[in-house]
């Protein structure tokens, strides 16, 4: 493949497999594009590697139709670590889940979320190592009760009754809003 006339700086180069084919993991690379240059990126594309797992309650009940993300970890040049989301699947009706065509020899974090109003808090596991061409079983993700919020609007006059109030929940993606209500209207 050949791409040009590109302005100079720098490129995010991705490659994946066309058509059906779910045995080979897409690649990425980062490339710098310099005046009158043509910068390399060969991709010799791996076997796809697979995550099953399970998600269940603090008593080991299977939680079904949790939200599973999967995050590559990236460390940075400072050390510091980033996640870019990878894929998304939901649990079964028996708490398991399998998450194919990933990059292999990499290390992930899995996040589940359960259904809003289920009363569990998301969590996750990290360092999830993931060889290539191969199933991994990742350890139990234990979804733990989870709290809430109570308040009070006033204004400068008193209790307002009336006011609008919007919860959002923060997500890989950013917030997305949860409920709105209004406060008593007495």
């Amino acid at each position: 493949y050949t791409i040009g006339n590109l302005p100079t700086g720098p490129y995010l180069v991705k490659c994946r497999p066309g058509g059906t084919v779910l045995d080979v993991a897409a690649q990425e690379m980062k490339v710098f594009v310099s005046t009158l240059s043509v910068a390399q990126a060969d991709f010799a594309l791996g076997a796809a590697a697979s995550i099953n797992g399970s998600v269940t309650d603090s008593a080991g009940t299977a939680v079904a139709n949790a939200k599973i993300n999967v995050f590559v970890i990236v460390q940075r040049p400072d050390g510091t670590y980033e996640y870019p989301f990878v894929k998304g699947t939901y649990s079964s009706a028996m708490g398991t889940y399998t998450v194919s065509g990933l990059t292999g020899n990499k290390s992930y974090r899995i996040e589940a979320l359960p259904e809003f109003g289920s009363g569990l808090s998301r969590s996750m596991v990290d360092w999830v190592w993931v060889s290539e061409g191969m199933v991994t079983t990742a350890p139990t993700i234990v979804l733990y009760p989870g709290g809430g919020i109570t308040g009070t609007v006033k204004s400068p006059t008193g209790v307002l009754t009336g006011a609008e109030v919007i919860i959002y929940e923060r997500t890989y993606d950013g917030y997305q809003q949860r409920v709105r209500l209004f406060t008593n209207t007495e």
